[in-house]
């Protein structure tokens, strides 16, 4: 079997060693046949008499007799590999990135052939050339076939590391300044519910996943509404980010939100301006006292790749403080709840802390004066 590109079957390119030798053998009278690519794909399914003429359902038939071999549990591993390389080489537009150049017609297996039925339950294989195969023709194809977030979302508890990151890449998206690739989902496609799901995973890249999405698009994805939840995560560096995205949303900003840097590194979420309101108190006050008076953690665990580092406990502390006093000089009856939490601190023998809780009890104080006396 001759390649198409760049065939000399098709007055392209020098013949090589192999083909002149098989000429040769058909010289001394060998029955061996030489054939073109496409001949062969054709050959696969109807044996000889595709030989007759090339048409699309003869191709059809050897794209479902190589995915056969792609994925058969019985079949050699090196016919295996063959049919996995030869598969993701001939999409047509996996195959262009992967040789570097489009690739010509004769060469392409359509792209209607690609389809999810054939292609998501692979996800699931547990052999890892197999979910290889998958994820990249997933990467060309997944929106063409109309795969819901839902989906995606559940892929990325899959137990198969690469399952996961395409997963985890296609719902976070480019990074700033990239370029969007085609399976990677627009902020508005994603579903709030879904994406604190991700926050609570068991799962730490996972976890860490929802956490850039809320920081990301705080507000499309209705952050307000759901960001205590978080508190009740047992993994430590969520909470921390909790107080983080709590901090950046409710403090109450010295700087005019009109100004802007010459280069901006700050945090898309920006200041709420300019009331205010948790929808529940209490949930709040319960976190602020598993912040304020959890015991720094042992050892921390390795942080998946790209995650942010996460602050330390008593620089937590400090941003809890500072958003619970920005809350409280808005609501007098969260004041009321707050100052005797406060007062607690006032004799910590970390300095920031005291100091912290002194300063939001005086501002407190001078906001209500009916704290006063409380």
């Amino acid at each position: 079997m001759v390649g198409n590109e760049s065939s000399p079957l098709f007055s392209e390119g020098k013949k090589g060693s192999k083909l002149v030798k098989a000429e040769k053998l058909q010289e001394g009278g060998s029955p061996l046949q030489i054939i073109s690519e496409t001949t062969w794909l054709s050959m696969v399914s109807e044996g000889s008499a595709a030989l007759a003429e090339v048409d699309i359902n003869s191709v059809a038939s050897g794209f479902r007799q190589l995915l056969h071999w792609a994925q058969g549990e019985d079949q050699p591993p090196s016919l295996q590999a063959f049919a996995i390389q030869y598969l993701q080489d001939r999409h047509p537009l996996l195959g262009a990135v992967l040789s570097g150049r489009p690739l010509p017609g004769e060469a392409i297996i359509p792209r209607d052939l690609f389809q999810s039925k054939d292609f998501l339950p692979l996800l699931a294989d547990e052999r890892t050339g197999i979910q290889t195969l998958a994820v990249n023709v997933a990467k060309y194809e997944l929106r063409r076939w109309e795969v819901p977030p839902s989906q995606i979302f559940l892929l990325c508890e899959s137990p198969y590391k690469t399952v996961r990151s395409f997963a985890i890449e296609a719902l976070l998206g480019p990074e700033k300044g990239e370029t969007a690739e085609p399976f990677h989902f627009k902020p508005e496609e994603l579903d709030p519910s879904l994406v604190f799901a991700l926050c609570e995973s068991r799962r730490r890249a996972v976890r860490h996943t929802g956490v850039t999405l809320l920081q990301r698009h705080y507000d499309l994805l209705q952050g307000d509404q759901q960001i205590l939840r978080l508190a009740e995560s047992p993994d430590r560096d969520i909470r921390t980010q909790a107080v983080r995205i709590l901090w950046m949303r409710y403090r109450r900003p010295s700087i005019a939100s009109t100004w802007t840097p010459k280069q901006d590194y700050r945090d898309s979420i920006p200041p709420k301006a300019p009331l205010a309101n948790l929808s529940d108190p209490s949930v709040l006050m319960q976190f602020a006292r598993m912040v304020l008076f959890g015991l720094p953690p042992g050892k921390m665990e390795k942080r998946p790749k790209g995650a942010r580092r996460p602050w330390s406990n008593s620089k937590s502390k400090v941003h809890m403080i500072n958003v619970l006093r920005d809350l409280a000089l808005e609501d007098q009856l969260f004041a009321q709840q707050l100052t005797p939490l406060l007062k607690q601190f006032l004799s910590s023998h970390h300095k920031m802390e005291a100091l912290g809780s002194l300063t939001a009890i005086t501002q407190i104080q001078q906001r209500w004066p009916e704290q006063l006396n409380a």
